[in-house]
């Protein structure tokens, strides 16, 4: 019963976070899309053009700026170069908006309104001043570059000859790391992840750890964010070097928890730290004592740089 509950929430989260966003209902397709740039804002008490024609209306889930950034788009799309904000609900219990035609003329020389970058720049700081969201999404796909140190937690022996060899509790090594997301209204998403390490040890060994494989992500904040990833793919183990020995391939766990700092609108800088688990097969006659687990554990600390499209 348990396990049922959580998938159908699971469930439940994920086809809301499909919905869309916004809707546009036209009445016309007569005017050519535009730059979402040249978009117009009024809200319910700006003054709007008296030549201002409405060409469709507009039903938006919440006012938070990622969803008012997706009316602006859609808006130009649909060849509308003003959106008036209604101050009041529909009968689907969404905000609604009207799509506007302006002559170029006239919408060159407005005062009123705002403009697409001062709206979003608004919105964004009178949510986070009124503590109406936690969390503000400027993009729903984020591509990220990690690369830094590791350390190989699981104790490694390493034999030198048939009765010689060396007992490692832990070692450093090098990883990097590619990973993209797409990201809900949430801030829950999915993602992909490859990553390759490469530990050295003193004999000449040189121990390859590949990984690949999905993972849910969520993100959170503004100006400084966060985020948490889990996933599950497959780990490719082998070995290289001096010592150079056999591979295997079998599936392991990843896991990271990151801060970043938002350099520009779409461009992050952070550290991610992360941890890999792989249950290897052990070998015959190997003895493990209780609760031991035969196979890689490792943890990495890594730079990032992250960018939202």
């Amino acid at each position: 019963m348990k396990a049922t509950s959580i998938l159908t929430a699971l469930g439940v989260t994920l086809l809301t976070g499909c919905v869309p966003q916004v809707i546009a209902d036209m009445d016309t397709a007569e005017f050519e899309p535009v730059e979402p740039s040249t978009v117009r804002v009024f809200r319910h008490q700006d003054e709007v053009p008296e030549d201002a024609v409405a060409i469709g209306r507009m039903e938006m889930r919440s006012r938070d700026p990622q969803t008012i950034k997706a009316a602006l788009i859609e808006t130009a799309r649909n060849g509308g170069n003003g959106l008036l904000l209604a101050n009041h609900l529909t009968a689907n219990g969404h905000w609604g908006g009207s799509i506007l035609h302006i002559e170029q003329s006239v919408a060159d020389t407005l005062t009123t309104g705002m403009t697409a970058k001062k709206a979003w720049a608004s919105i964004s700081k009178q949510m986070k001043a009124t503590g109406q969201a936690s969390y503000l999404y400027r993009e729903n796909n984020i591509v990220r570059l990690n690369i830094g140190p590791s350390l190989l937690t699981s104790s490694t022996t390493i034999y030198t000859s048939a009765v010689n060899k060396n007992d490692y509790s832990s070692k450093i090594g090098w990883e990097a790391a590619v990973d993209y997301f797409h990201l809900w209204n949430s801030g829950m998403g999915i993602g992909i992840n490859y990553l390759h390490n490469l530990t050295y040890f003193d004999e000449g060994l040189i121990m390859h750890h590949d990984y690949l494989g999905p993972c849910f992500a969520f993100f959170t904040g503004e100006k400084v964010r966060f985020n948490y990833l889990l996933g599950c793919g497959i780990f490719h183990y082998s070995e290289g070097g001096q010592l150079a020995g056999p591979s295997s391939t079998r599936f392991g766990m990843l896991s990271r928890l990151g801060v970043e700092f938002m350099t520009d609108e779409n461009t992050a800088i952070g550290l991610q730290w992360g941890g890999l688990i792989c249950e290897m097969e052990k070998p015959k006659g190997f003895q493990l004592d209780k609760n031991e687990m035969y196979g890689i554990k490792r943890t990495s600390l890594q730079i990032s740089i992250t960018y939202y499209f």
